[in-house]
């Protein structure tokens, strides 16, 4: 499944919760989903580098992606 700031809030919140509930096991996603923590979660892949407005890329963006993905000793 998917997740972007395009689809509806309410398909999002569904998609969301189908997938913390394991109805699927894949699910890739927009920048839309920072800050979502998912339990159990044991693989991300970042796609690309984040770049700023200028299109240079943004490393402090980037250190928060990965950051989060593995805070706390949780992958």
């Amino acid at each position: 499944r998917e997740l972007t700031a395009a689809l509806d809030i309410d398909y999002r919140t569904s998609v969301i919760r189908q997938f913390r509930a394991r109805v699927f096991n894949v699910l890739i996603s927009t920048n839309v989903a920072r800050g979502m923590d998912i339990d159990d979660v044991s693989l991300v892949i970042n796609y690309d580098m984040p770049v700023t407005v200028d299109f240079k890329p943004d490393y402090e963006t980037y250190l928060h992606r990965i950051g989060c993905c593995g805070r706390f000793g949780k992958l």
